[in-house]
């Protein structure tokens, strides 16, 4: 009885460590309902970064892939700007034990127009490094893109994960460009879903 006593302490303080590993806070951006403006009201557990005064992002219910809402970081039109300008929204999450980060991302424009991603790209950095972009061959990747997965397993530790929308080049453009972010998802290692589940096991034993 000491020792499964000992093992259930290990197992539960080893899964509350897990669990702390694996959350990424607001994942769906279902936190806070329907947000007009990020940069004054910026989404529960997100701090919004930008250095150009034409882009901006707002939660809305116009589109979700789970839950009912979304972010959208945009890039307004009839605006001048910069290579490198950019929109985004970030937080610190600790990815030991995780496999591959997963989200699920929708391309758009206004009136029709090309999401040209020479012109403008969604990303996912980590530590300021691009660990994935929209790019392409097609002049126009307007769509809808499910289960997109960067690949951790190789990083441990605290990293800062940011969601971001960037001008490729300098110019004007008549084009109002939107990217919408939901259902992120951290996948644990397997390793860690047979603990947690031993864990489980163990304890519904000793009840």
């Amino acid at each position: 009885m000491r020792k499964q006593s000992i093992l259930v302490s290990a197992l539960v303080l080893l899964t509350a460590c897990i669990s702390q590993a694996t959350v990424i806070d607001n994942p769906g951006f279902e936190y806070d309902g329907i947000i007009n403006d990020i940069k004054t009201t910026p989404p529960s557990f997100w701090t919004v970064n930008t250095n150009e005064f034409y882009m901006g992002g707002w939660v809305t219910s116009n589109w979700s892939s789970e839950g009912s809402y979304s972010l959208v970081l945009s890039s307004y039109p009839y605006a001048t700007f910069s290579q490198g300008d950019y929109i985004s929204v970030s937080q610190a999450f600790d990815l030991t034990g995780i496999t591959d980060i997963i989200f699920d991302v929708r391309l758009d424009t206004t009136y029709n127009d090309p999401f040209d991603p020479d012109q403008r790209q969604a990303k996912v950095l980590l530590n300021g490094d691009t660990y994935w972009a929209s790019t392409g061959t097609s002049p126009d990747i307007r769509g809808e893109y499910f289960d997109e997965s960067i690949d951790v397993s190789a990083l441990s530790g605290v990293y800062n994960l940011e969601l971001r929308l960037e001008s490729q080049v300098d110019g004007y453009t008549y084009i109002n460009y939107l990217a919408y972010w939901d259902n992120l998802r951290a996948v644990p290692e397997p390793a860690t879903i047979l603990l947690l589940g031993l864990g489980a096991v163990i304890s519904r034993k000793k009840r």
